[in-house]
Formats: structure tokens, sequence, C-alpha cells
């Protein structure tokens, strides 16, 4: 789905549904719990012992946060890069 936002130029809303998808795949991979009441910091603090996956996903949440709460326009090279460093920590995560 993020990829066809990003196609049809929603550029902010495939951030936003790629940063989704990243916190339902660690879920599936128990690496951290979904719960309604959790914001990025927690999830961040549930990742912290294992220091790589802590610097991608602290620079994936960075990214959705100044795309999707930022007042400026999201670029092909924010999504780019987002979707990039998603597929790394993605294919980095043991679970």
């Amino acid at each position: 789905e993020a990829e066809a936002l990003a196609r049809s130029g929603d550029l902010r809303g495939a951030i936003r549904k790629g940063y989704i998808a990243l916190l339902c795949e660690l879920s599936d991979r128990k690496v951290i719990g979904l719960a309604r009441h959790k914001t990025n910091r927690d999830y961040l603090r549930d990742v912290r012992k294992n220091q790589p996956l802590f610097e991608n996903m602290t620079g994936l949440t960075g990214s959705f946060e100044r795309n999707w709460y930022g007042l400026g326009q999201s670029e092909m090279q924010d999504w780019e890069d987002f979707r990039d460093r998603y597929r790394r920590t993605i294919g980095e995560v043991r679970g």
C-alpha cells in the first residue's frame, strides 16, 4: 500500500503507511508488542538493547514524525530514503 501511495504522489501517506508496516512487522516477529497506549518513544525503548535495530528505527521514527507531523512538503527522496532504511531494517531483524 505504501508503494501505491508513493506512486500516486501521496508521499506523506506512503511514509505513514510504511511506519505502520514497520511496527506491525516487528510485532509479528515478536520484537515489540503493539498497544494503543504506546507512543513511538515507547517502541524505541522496546528495542533499545538491540543497537543496530534501535539506530535504524530511530531514523525511521524521525523520518515518519518529520513527514507526518511536520509542516514541510514531503519529497520523493524522503520516501526513497525511508523505503531503503525500512527494507534494510526488516532484513536485519530476526524473529
